[in-house]
């Protein structure tokens, strides 16, 4: 079987999936035609044999003038546009993770459909995390994105709470969609866990329904009722549409350097290993939140036991990763409850869990198990 997979993402969370899920089709048996901007770092790029790599540009992340970015952006939708049209001549099945922005992804589905190809698309929040148009066009925004739903042949979510969003928000048919989890990454050079009991890491874009103003609000409230002090990693850049958010949260922290440390901005893998490292616990008290959460993933597969609502962890606690449960509805005080029960447990019992953790999600999410599991409703 040819499969065209096809991203415009190419580093964190969004590019290792669509990097791994190339790698776990060929593994599984496919040749794969994989377009998308190159890989950073550049040893998550696919490495098998039956892959015909594509490259498109990159955006501009390094702080270029708006101008800079526009024609980056242009260059990379332009080039993403001739590689589906050449691969069109070899593939019939194609595979969208990460589109292009709205319009151009609904031209670029038509046209596929229009030619007879067969479309799988990967929605990773069937609901924007922020929206792009005013509020006044928000209809015209769903209505966009449930077009892009009823456009694809089959879609694909990571989690149950992303099919039931998709059923009732945008009356999607309940056989259309499928559930196939994120596949498992791990970073280099993390210690195997030690699993301490005071330092927390809250990873991930910075964005309201991550609930970071509670978690530093709980740290606060945590820290003035204990003897023993919890610090806070904060590793990350806000979201753009949500400035004041972050703004928010800084005010929050007042300049508390001793018990929060701010790495804002983008994290490269290497130091995001190292920002692990120091992790004895991730934290994700997420809200609002349909997709698998990679973090949590990440988390699990490098030895970490991981404080997170249902909506972040709640299917991956199902298949076994070593953690606590954070209630909701969030606030400071489900945060602290949390915080409270993690470090009740002795750190030796957290490193046997979060060992044996490893070893079954390693083995469920494993790339070529997902890659099968694609293969299964492509045919």
């Amino acid at each position: 079987m040819k499969i065209c997979v096809f991203s415009k993402s190419w580093r964190e969370g969004a590019g290792w999936y669509v990097q791994g899920l190339a790698q776990g089709l060929v593994d599984a048996g496919a040749a794969v035609v994989f377009i998308a901007p190159p890989a950073s770092p550049p040893e998550r790029e696919p490495k098998a044999a039956g892959v015909r790599r594509v490259r498109t540009a990159r955006e501009r992340t390094d702080g270029a003038g708006k101008g800079a970015r526009v024609l980056a952006s242009l260059r990379r939708i332009a080039g993403g546009l001739l590689a589906l049209a050449g691969a069109r001549w070899q593939c019939r099945r194609f595979v969208f993770t990460t589109p292009e922005p709205l319009l151009v992804t609904l031209a670029t589905m038509m046209a596929l459909r229009l030619t007879g190809a067969d479309l799988t698309f990967v929605v990773h929040d069937p609901q924007p995390h922020s929206w792009g148009l005013p509020r006044a066009l928000r209809a015209l925004e769903r209505g966009g994105h449930g077009l892009s739903y009823r456009l694809a042949n089959r879609l694909v979510v990571l989690t149950q709470t992303g099919r039931a969003q998709l059923i009732q928000a945008f009356a999607i048919a309940p056989r259309r969609i499928h559930v196939i989890p994120h596949g498992a990454f791990s970073l280099e050079a993390v210690p195997p866990p030690v699993c301490g009991r005071s330092v927390l890491l809250a990873f991930g874009a910075i964005r309201r329904n991550k609930r970071l103003l509670e978690a530093i609000e709980a740290i606060h409230a945590f820290n003035a009722a204990a003897d023993a002090a919890i610090r806070l990693i904060i590793a990350g850049a806000p979201d753009p549409r949500e400035p004041e958010y972050w703004r928010a949260c800084e005010a929050e922290i007042a300049g508390n350097t001793n018990t929060f440390q701010l790495e804002i901005g983008f994290v490269s893998e290497p130091r995001l290993a190292q920002l692990t490292a120091q992790a004895d616990a991730f934290l994700l008290p997420y809200e609002d939140f349909a997709s698998q959460s990679g973090v949590a993933v990440l988390a699990a597969l490098n030895g970490r036991p991981v404080l997170a609502t249902r909506a972040a962890g709640g299917e991956l606690f199902a298949l076994g990763m070593a953690g606590i449960e954070i209630a909701g509805p969030v606030s400071p005080a489900t945060i602290a409850a949390a915080i409270r029960q993690w470090q009740a447990i002795a750190p030796p019992e957290w490193a046997e869990a979060c060992v044996n953790a490893r070893e079954t999600l390693q083995a469920r999410l494993a790339w070529p198990r997902i890659g099968q599991d694609f293969l299964a409703i492509l045919e």
